[in-house]
């Protein structure tokens, strides 16, 4: 008999970028002259083929994502009788904006929100570099479109270093985090003197 294919530890809808999923398929027991086989196979949205494991006997499998999109796991059970596959869809999310990284005060920088998931979390912090008085202003800092401004900031007194970090969670419990430093450049102090 062809041995059935059959999900044992199902994937969660969503899963975060550059961790590490375990899923499973049912062992066949059906009989059959040779033992059933298992093979895994990762598809990308385009239905190419990301990666894809050997037959063996082991029903359980490990992978790591390094890009984020939709997915497809392909479970497959083979023997000398026959194969049969499943699929199964999932998406993976990652943290990532775009900013410009140094301005002069008084700066209001755009935030450009790369990946934008719909019922997700999102939640923003600016965190100064050192121990000085933030002059950072953030708003709406639990959407996916904050503010970020700057107040003056005038020669002779320093730069500023700031990181600006975005902290994305799912109800499925993909939690992932990114960062990136920003510095708030003094304006300059125009002086002369007259002879």
């Amino acid at each position: 008999t062809i041995p059935i294919a059959s999900i044992a530890s199902a994937l969660p809808n969503t899963l975060c970028l550059g961790s590490q999923f375990t899923t499973s398929i049912e062992p066949d027991s059906v009989n059959c002259t040779s033992p059933t086989t298992y093979q895994f196979t990762v598809l990308d949205n385009s239905q190419s083929q990301v990666y894809q494991s050997t037959f063996s006997a082991s029903t359980t499998f490990n992978w790591t994502p390094s890009d984020t999109g939709t997915y497809y796991i392909q479970y497959t059970s083979s023997n000398q009788c026959g194969t049969s596959s499943v699929l199964d869809t999932f998406y993976v999310v990652g943290a990532y904006f775009e900013v410009t990284e140094g301005g002069c005060a008084p700066w209001s920088p755009v935030i450009t929100l790369i990946q934008n998931y719909s019922g997700f979390n999102y939640n923003w912090t600016i965190t100064p570099n050192g121990s000085f008085t933030s002059l950072a202003t953030l708003t709406n800092a639990n959407t996916s479109s904050p503010t970020l401004s700057f107040a003056d900031l005038q020669y002779p007194d320093a730069n500023q270093s700031y990181t600006l970090t975005l902290n994305v969670t799912s109800a499925s419990g993909c939690n992932i985090t990114y960062s990136q430093t920003l510095t708030l450049y003094a304006r300059p102090n125009a002086d002369f003197d007259l002879p």
